[in-house]
């Protein structure tokens, strides 16, 4: 039997999304702070002070061996003012650049920020993915197994991937005993569901919550297995 094509679902993938960027934001954080830190202790610590502070850039100006230098800071802070002393971190060996002991946990900090952000919901969006995952094979193992009739689909708007739309397909189960009717949809998938209009679709619900189901797509039959014929594809 021929298996459905799923659509990787809406909360999995943009948790993915949201987890690797998160990740690569702490690695990028991290490696900042600690690239900061391996150059403080290679440099010279000395005290400056700030020249000019513009509404983009930050200027100092500093006494190294006896001469004079001015450079202007990596990074901007509204807090720092024109005329206050700083510190400074002077590369012997390149006297020109200077840098503050801020730069490092700054930038540093800012990316390890956002990413704990980003990793934390990626975390939760994969969390609850999992945690439906789970839930269909419990009621795949513990639930009751009822068979309904495809009725059609709709095409989900909200959702793209590359460009198109899923489909979730629509069905209907007809109580014998009592008469009552449940309707049900499955999760996205990429084929339409018109194809399957009329087919049995197997639905697994909750012993005690007709509320609570799972529509399994792989139950369905493909066009060839419901149609008889063979085809021989010799392209």
């Amino acid at each position: 039997m021929n298996k459905r094509k799923k659509v990787f679902g809406p909360g999995a993938l943009i948790g993915l999304i949201f987890f690797i960027v998160g990740v690569c934001q702490l690695v990028a954080g991290i490696s900042i702070f600690v690239v900061g830190l391996k150059n403080q202790a290679n440099s010279e610590k000395i005290v400056g002070m700030v020249s000019e502070v513009t509404s983009d850039d930050i200027w100092v100006e500093y006494r190294y061996m006896g001469r004079d230098y001015e450079d202007r800071l990596s990074f901007y802070s509204s807090l720092i003012q024109e005329g206050e002393a700083i510190d400074l971190y002077i590369n012997p060996e390149n006297p020109d650049v200077a840098r503050s002991s801020t730069e490092a946990s700054l930038g540093g900090g800012i990316f390890i920020f956002m990413g704990a952000i980003f990793t934390f919901m990626g975390g939760s969006f994969l969390f609850a993915s999992g945690l439906k995952k789970s839930k269909y094979k419990q009621l795949q193992s513990t639930g009751r197994k009822l068979y309904a009739e495809v009725t059609g689909g709709r095409m989900c708007y909200n959702y793209t991937v590359n460009g198109r739309h899923p489909y979730k397909l629509e069905c209907k189960y007809e109580d014998s005993f009592n008469g009552d009717t449940f309707l049900y949809s499955s999760d996205y998938m990429w084929d339409d569901p018109e194809y399957y209009t009329g087919q049995q679709v197997a639905v697994y619900v909750d012993q005690n919550d007709m509320g609570k189901y799972y529509v399994d797509l792989d139950s369905l039959q493909s066009k060839l297995e419901t149609s008889g014929n063979v085809v021989h594809d010799f392209r």
